[in-house]
């Protein structure tokens, strides 16, 4: 039994990611930012060129997370993020030559993604009438030309004959190893801290707030990552790894402690809601097997038992929970929904006035009131342009109105139930969890800070679903998988596929 884990992943290539995330972290801080200039494009092209489906996904993935890692860290100053950018935008116009001629076998379990550009679509149209529609169409375009550069690498990940599934699974965790331990390593280092003008704005918020940021660059980062990584390693280890495996539980139990200790309540939501979503859908799974779904019934039973028990029977830390939850002041005897809700109201008060004014169209896409006020100067400051929402529920509806709502609502939902049924349970919990993520703060389509990184772990969690139900021998493709293998035996021979399998 043993042996058949250790099959699952590989140290040695675990030890090379992490050592490549770590070179790159100290390169790009020694030199400003130029080494990833000069660096990460080529690696990106080389990795297409030479047909490495690994490397190319890794160096998505990394990309996305550096625009919002530690800037104490890591040298993602503007030149860095520029350049990933640009290199994002070469890597969609590389891959989309051989999109359309190879759509047979690209995943079912992508296509649904295309349904989001009904609502982008929309957005283009009402958006010209918006609060700041110069910035609307920047965003929109920086929003397709990422998630068209994600969709291409992901079909290029899933139907190269070059992938080996336990490598992919390697360097993902290389990646997960540096983050989630690395921000643990950092816990009492004033790297990990907010300082200056970002520590005093979370002071006067007037919320007991955490200036602990590990990893990242703000806590208000580290809560919502913490439980998408957690979500998605839990999930690979209930679909694919099988069994408690100690590396696996070990990353799975630091996602929440670094969640709690940020204070975000939108993160630990986040999290208990993604682990819910994975064991609803481990319950109805093919291929799991009696003894573990037995397994992880217990495990969710105890759990709550003695979480509950422990919150009952122990008033300090029942005390601690309910100021967890509350957040504001110290009476936690008499905590009402308006109390949890305090630090949100203002936002929400504010965006209900918005949608009274155009409840059908909306005020344009990723704008804010503001914006019509402010004057920029120059193309980048356009790009850059911050826009903070709160709850997408609300932030949907005053960016499109109700039949962008609609659209949008009706996507999400034919997404997840559209991915369950094709037994892609890793992509649709993760994305499920992006959407709850949303609840606290709107990053959907913030595709230059948390979003894009967000999707590009809904994405990678598709790529491991594939992986899973190629060896299973279920199909993926829009084609029997049979006339798939013969394509790929008759072309390369017989070793091609199973070399991809791992």
């Amino acid at each position: 039994m043993v042996e058949i884990v250790e099959r699952q992943y590989e140290w040695k290539t675990i030890a090379k990611y992490a050592a490549i995330v770590l070179a790159t972290m100290v390169l790009g801080k020694a030199t400003g930012g130029i080494a990833i200039m000069a660096v990460v494009p080529l690696l990106v092209l080389g990795a297409i060129m030479r047909d490495r489906p690994v490397e190319l996904l890794f160096w998505t993935v990394f990309m996305l997370f550096f625009s919002m890692a530690n800037r104490k860290l890591f040298a993602n100053n503007v030149i860095a993020i520029l350049t990933v950018r640009i290199t994002l935008m070469l890597m969609a116009g590389i891959l989309s030559m051989n999109l359309i001629s190879r759509n047979k076998q690209a995943a079912r379990m992508v296509t649904p993604f295309w349904g989001i550009l009904a609502y982008i679509g929309w957005e283009c149209v009402v958006s010209v009438q918006g609060w700041q529609p110069v910035v609307s169409y920047l965003k929109l375009t920086l929003f397709f030309v990422i998630f068209f550069a994600l969709v291409c690498c992901t079909n290029r990940v899933n139907r190269s004959t070059r992938l080996n599934a336990k490598i992919l699974r390697s360097a993902f965790l290389g990646l997960c190893i540096v983050i989630i331990f690395g921000s643990v390593l950092l816990r009492r280092s004033g790297l990990a801290q907010l300082q200056g003008e970002e520590a005093l704005q979370a002071v006067l918020s007037g919320e007991t707030v955490s200036l602990f940021t590990g990893m990242t660059c703000h806590s208000q980062v580290l809560g919502p990552l913490g439980a998408m990584l957690g979500v998605f390693l839990f999930a690979d280890l209930v679909f694919s790894i099988k069994r408690f495996d100690k590396l696996y539980v070990a990353l799975c139990l630091c996602c929440p402690l670094l969640v709690f200790w940020t204070s975000s309540r939108t993160g630990m939501g986040t999290w208990i809601a993604g682990c819910g979503m994975v064991m609803m859908f481990a319950f109805g799974a093919k291929g799991l097997g009696r003894g573990w779904k037995q397994k992880l019934t217990n495990l969710v039973i105890c759990g709550t038992v003695v979480l509950g028990l422990a919150v009952v029977a122990v008033p300090q830390l029942r005390e601690g929970v309910m100021k967890y939850v509350l957040k504001y002041g110290s009476d936690t005897a008499h905590m009402t929904t308006e109390d949890v809700l305090a630090s949100r109201q203002g936002k929400f008060d504010e965006m209900f006035a918005h949608i009274k004014e155009k409840p059908v169209q909306g005020h344009g896409f990723q704008v804010s009131e503001e914006m019509q006020y402010q004057r920029y100067e120059g193309f980048a400051s356009y790009l850059t342009a911050p826009v903070e929402k709160g709850t997408w529920i609300f932030a949907v509806i005053e960016e499109g109105g109700a039949i962008g709502m609609i659209l949008f609502t009706g996507w999400a939902i034919f997404l997840i139930v559209t991915l369950a049924k094709r037994h892609a349970y890793m992509g649709a919990s993760v994305f499920f969890t992006f959407l709850v993520a949303n609840m606290g703060e709107f990053c959907l389509f913030a595709m230059s800070y948390t979003g894009g990184f967000f999707w590009a772990l809904t994405f990678a969690a598709i790529c491991f679903d594939v992986q899973r139900m190629k060896t299973a021998g279920m199909q993926v493709f829009w084609v029997p998988i049979e006339r798939v293998i013969a394509e790929v035996t008759a072309e390369e021979g017989l070793d091609a596929w199973t070399r991809r399998l791992g």
